[in-house]
């Protein structure tokens, strides 16, 4: 794996990984032992607020629609996100 790579020859000082490939990552993988590299479970996006939060947004986005705003968090998929 390149990261693994790039982290254990000192290209790289550090990860935090929430998505890996495959997932979730296995046992073996030698991302786990590698200093400075931080994997964390596929729900870091979920937390005591994350509800409210949605919600919030939707809201806001709602309003924005109704009084001709832009809106915001908008997916641009040509940018890959």
């Amino acid at each position: 794996m390149e990261l693994e790579r790039f982290c254990r020859k000192g290209k790289l000082r550090g990860a935090a990984l929430d998505v890996t490939d495959p997932e979730p990552l296995p046992k073996e993988s030698g991302l786990w032992d590698i200093e400075g590299v931080a994997v964390t479970p596929h729900i870091s996006g979920l937390s005591l607020a994350y509800i409210d939060r949605s919600l919030q947004i939707l809201e806001l986005n709602l309003n924005n629609l109704k009084t001709g705003k832009k809106l915001i968090n908008i997916v641009d998929r040509e940018k890959g996100y």
